[in-house]
This record gives C-alpha cells, sequence and structure tokens, in this order.
C-alpha cells in the first residue's frame, strides 16, 4: 500500500514561522530606527530644554519608533491562520496555505497596529510628561512656531510623527507580507516556479528597502544636517518609497535573467541599482539641493546594494524542483497567475510613482510658499 506524498506529516510550522518572525523583526526595526535624530547634534538646546529634561522626552520618543517595529510583526504573526507561530503540526492534504485575501488582512492589520501603538505611545508619554513636568512643550502640537528659529523641541515632535507615518507603511508591509510566506510554505504547491517567484519576490522588495535604508545611516557619517534636519528626514522616508516603486518597476526584468549563474544576475541586479538611483534623481531634479539625500546610497560606494544584488543572485540562482512535473500534476493556470501578477506589479509601480512624486511636488510647493511668502509668527 503506497502513500501519497500529501499526506506524510510536515515539518512543524512553528518552526519556520519562527524564522519569518525574525526576519520581520530584524528588517521592521532596520527600517523604523529613528536614526536621523539619534544621530543628530543636538548642540547649545536651551535653557528650556536642559530644565525640563527635553532629553529624556526625546530618548522615549525614540523607544516609541522601536517598540512599534516589534510589537506589530508579533502582533501579525500571532494571529490565528496559515503561517502564525500558534499553529500546530498539520497534513499536507489538510491543510490550506495562505491566500491573496490573507496578504490584504495581514498587511492591514499590520498597518493599523504599527499605527495604533505609535499614537498610544504618543498619548501616554504625553500624559506622563503632564504628570511630571518633563518636557510637556513637546508634546503640545498646537504651540507657536517661529520658521525663523531653530526649536529642537518641535523638530523633535514633528520627527516623531513622520517616522511614526513612515513605519507604520513600512512596518506593516513587512509583517504582513512575511506573515502571507509563512503560510505560503506549508502550502502543497503544484507550481514551484510561482513559488520561487514568491519568495523572489519578498526578497527582491524588502532586501532594497533594507539596502537603502542602510545606506541612509551611513551617510550621516558623511553628511549631517543641522538645519532643517526634520525636513530632510521625511524626503528621505519619501526617496526610500520611491525608489522602491522604481526597484519593482524592474522586477519583471531581473526575473527573466533566472537562467543566468548566480554571479551574473548579481552583476545585472548591481548596476541596475544605479539605474533606479538615477531614475529616483530625476524623479526629484526640481527639489534643486533638497534632492540630495536621494544619492545616500553613492556616498556608501553602494555597498550595500551590492549585498542586495548578491541576495537577489541567490533567489533567482536556486533551481526549480520539478517535483510536480514528476507526478504530473502542473497547474499551468498559476503559471499564468504569476506573470499577471508581475504585469499588475509594474502597472501599480508606476502609475503610483508617477502621483506619488506629483503629491510631494505640491506639498513642496505649497510649503516654500508658506514658509516664503507667508507672514511670521
Amino acid at each position: 500500500m503506497t502513500r501519497d506524498i500529501t499526506d506524510l506529516p510536515i515539518e512543524s510550522p512553528n518552526r519556520k514561522a519562527f524564522r519569518y518572525l525574525g526576519i520581520a523583526l530584524a528588517t521592521s526595526v532596520i527600517i523604523a530606527f529613528p536614526m536621523e535624530q539619534v544621530a543628530h547634534s543636538f548642540f547649545s538646546p536651551g535653557y528650556y530644554w536642559q530644565l525640563h529634561s527635553c532629553n529624556a522626552a526625546r530618548i522615549g520618543l525614540d523607544l516609541g519608533n522601536v517598540l512599534q517595529a516589534i510589537l506589530t510583526p508579533l502582533f501579525v504573526f500571532l494571529l490565528p491562520g496559515p503561517g502564525s507561530v500558534l499553529q500546530r503540526k498539520i497534513v499536507r492534504s489538510s491543510l490550506r496555505g495562505a491566500s491573496r485575501a490573507h496578504g490584504a488582512l495581514f498587511i492591514a492589520v499590520g498597518w493599523l497596529c504599527s499605527a495604533a501603538i505609535s499614537v498610544a505611545w504618543w498619548h501616554g508619554l504625553r500624559a506622563y510628561a503632564g504628570v511630571h513636568g518633563v518636557c510637556a512643550d513637546m508634546f503640545d502640537l498646537g504651540r507657536p512656531i517661529d520658521p525663523s528659529q531653530v526649536d529642537f523641541v518641535s523638530d523633535c515632535s514633528r520627527y516623531y510623527i513622520s517616522v511614526s507615518v513612515f513605519a507604520a507603511l513600512w512596518v506593516g508591509i513587512v509583517a504582513g507580507g512575511l506573515r502571507l510566506q509563512s503560510g505560503r510554505t506549508v502550502q502543497a504547491s503544484s507550481d514551484h516556479e510561482l513559488r520561487q517567484f514568491q519568495s523572489f519576490f519578498w526578497v527582491y522588495l524588502l532586501g532594497w528597502a533594507v539596502q537603502y535604508r542602510l545606506s541612509q545611516w551611513f551617510s550621516f557619517v558623511w553628511l549631517r544636517t543641522n538645519q532643517e534636519w526634520p525636513l530632510f528626514a521625511q524626503l528621505r522616508f519619501i526617496f526610500l518609497t520611491t525608489s522602491s516603486l522604481w526597484a519593482l518597476a524592474f522586477v519583471r526584468l531581473l526575473w527573466k535573467q533566472r537562467p543566468s549563474s548566480r554571479r551574473g544576475i548579481a552583476i545585472f541586479a548591481f548596476f541596475g541599482t544605479f539605474v533606479i538611483y538615477m531614475l529616483t534623481a530625476l524623479t526629484f531634479f526640481w527639489l534643486l539641493t533638497y534632492a540630495g539625500p536621494v544619492l545616500d546610497p553613492v556616498l556608501s560606494l553602494n555597498i550595500f546594494g551590492l549585498g542586495w544584488a548578491f541576495a537577489v543572485g541567490t533567489c533567482l540562482a536556486v533551481p526549480v524542483q520539478p517535483l510536480a512535473a514528476a507526478e504530473g500534476r502542473i497547474a499551468p493556470h498559476e503559471g499564468r497567475a504569476g506573470s499577471f501578477s508581475l504585469r499588475t506589479i509594474e502597472i501599480v509601480a508606476a502609475v503610483t510613482g508617477v502621483l506619488l512624486s506629483a503629491a510631494v511636488a505640491l506639498i513642496m510647493l505649497l510649503w516654500l510658499f508658506l514658509v516664503y511668502k507667508g507672514p511670521y509668527r
């Protein structure tokens, strides 16, 4: 009596889920870590800053961003369903892997959880500051600000809001996307090419965001801006997101390089990073000097881009195991679904990039008008 391979028990999904959870935690912390504020030099902060222990409040806000990056993946991976760290050992014939609906749900939950954590932390610190008299002005968003004067207290609150929004966007995607992949690893799929593309997609996207963020960290060693540093931080967040959209526009082209060797794919991807940097720079050329941080990876000699290229090359160089073909169960419709997903990603990335660039241009023009034409308070 023979036993079908789909009836065999598989490796405990908890082990694989914990692996993906670890990757999600590391990726989220790297992307959301408030390096701009940690590396900023608060020289001569003023009497109020020293008297009311504003540096302690600043550190408290930084810890809030780190907690946002840690707690969100933990919560998403604790949710019931495929890919959960609480899931027990299962059998292939009885399992159902994570679908696209699961992925949308996981990412949406990640966004909501990340935003809720940052808001709750802000209100908790504000209540603590009000009771103990610790830099209460940092949490007063209605306080008048003179744009002609350096205001470190206001800068810290502005930066926290900016990095919280940025972190909510990316941490939600990281947690939801990797939870989706965790659920797909236990799915009995007959199309291993589609499975390889799904893994490649998340390595490609999240790897790009991580390498770009690390390049921004490294750039602070060479270039620090003491004037308008919260604005430059906001622009860096926008540049990272826009460059990721440009990177997605080339995912199909890189996917077609699979027959090549790992070294060949890595070289191709490495030179492609400079194309993506240039396209991102051209997107924001109208910002003039404010567009300088777009090329942060160049200041780091693109060493993190090289690491991303080798990671992508390694992922694509893994041969597709023809298990489904050997068993005579090939699902060509899943291959067409993968091709459709590639075209959809390219179209959505291009359209979103154009709309995002237009929105940023409008916001920046409005900001310049208010600062240089509006009355000072």
